[in-house]
């Protein structure tokens, strides 16, 4: 199998992890696989296979979430689509400029998105074509979780023995970080020995820490940075919050669910959102510090009903959320656009 993949980087991101994932699954399979990204490969930060191809165009642009879309770089996905000839095409991720680029290219493309378009303001949507009939792939969690040498522990950052509140993502405004930090400071007000980890870098650092600073909880909000393996957070934390405001489910937050943990989040509206259908936690409403504060206290003081939650989360992911559904999702939608019917020629294997 022949296979190009095309996204705007392989940087420190939830997608581009699930996109290398499953890159080097299948170049380890023997699949001859070209990635492409709009960014230079200098900016990657996850490590593909040997066996990969990679190649940049070195058209990347700033634009907001999904307007200021154009088709420029079609041509040249075309041109690298030549690299690997009657290769099958898949645009993976939710980076906007790569769907429409792609889209624009004749691909035949399946997409995995965590979004629905609904989410983003109305100002926003006028490309919403481009995802008309895609097929909406789950992250994959890999199940069992798999362990590494961290680079920092959390004991090293939050004391223990108390009670530890995790985020993780990109500091950009879409995560929803600054309403996190406001129900925090609203939190510890009450409960002085709680601690809150945000792992993750990004513009927005500077506008995060500056209220910690003034309200004197620098050593209660800990802004870790980006990390490679989060896991022993996820590990050492009592409670998860998942803030974005666009977004439902992500890579951090389905890491979450696998490690058992309970999760607070925002409600966007979104009708893949998994807390509303799996129950291992409890939505409030968009960009509602207090509520968000206030569920997140209910659970962290009854630490039964909290492990109880997490158990949902964890038997959902072992069932629904693994690597190998992913890479079945994938194989099937190929089978599906490519106008192949039922025949089982690509094996998820």
């Amino acid at each position: 199998m022949k296979l190009l993949i095309f996204t705007h980087s392989l940087s420190s991101g939830g997608a581009e992890r699930v996109i290398v994932n499953l890159t080097n699954h299948w170049a380890d399979k023997g699949w001859d696989i070209v990635v492409v990204t709009l960014v230079p490969q200098s900016d990657d930060f996850y490590q593909l296979h040997p066996a990969v191809k990679r190649m940049t165009l070195d058209l990347a642009w700033d634009s907001p979430p999904v307007c200021g879309l154009v088709a420029e770089p079609s041509p040249y996905v075309g041109a690298a689509a030549g690299a690997a000839p009657d290769s099958t095409r898949y645009c993976l991720g939710d980076d906007d400029r790569s769907q429409r680029a792609a889209g624009s290219s004749d691909m035949e493309a399946a997409q995995s998105t965590r979004h629905q378009l609904r989410a983003y303001p109305s100002s926003e949507l006028a490309f919403g074509a481009i995802w008309e009939g895609l097929s909406l792939i789950p992250d994959a969690a890999p199940w069992p979780l798999p362990v590494q040498e961290p680079k920092v522990l959390p004991e090293s950052v939050c004391p223990s023995g108390r009670q530890l509140l995790l985020a993780v993502g990109r500091l950009a405004p879409q995560k929803g970080f600054d309403w996190l930090v406001e129900a925090f400071t609203n939190l510890t007000q009450k409960h002085p020995d709680w601690d809150l980890a945000i792992l993750g870098e990004g513009d927005q650092r500077s506008v995060l820490e500056r209220p910690a600073k003034e309200l004197g909880l620098e050593q209660t909000v800990h802004m870790i940075g980006f990390h490679a393996d989060p896991l022993p957070f996820y590990a050492a934390a009592n409670l998860y919050l998942h803030t974005t405001i666009f977004e439902a489910e992500n890579l951090s937050s389905d890491q979450a669910m696998a490690m058992g943990l309970p999760v607070v989040g925002f409600d966007t509206g979104i009708e893949t959102e998994l807390l509303r259908k799996v129950g291992h936690g409890i939505l409030v409403s968009n960009k509602d510090a207090v509520a968000l504060a206030s569920a997140a206290e209910s659970l962290l003081l009854r630490p039964d009903r909290g492990r109880e939650l997490g158990n949902l989360g964890a038997d959902y992911c072992r069932a629904k959320i693994d690597f190998c559904h992913a890479i079945s999702a994938f194989c099937s939608s190929y089978v599906r656009y490519a106008g192949l019917g039922g025949c089982p020629a690509i094996s998820p294997d």
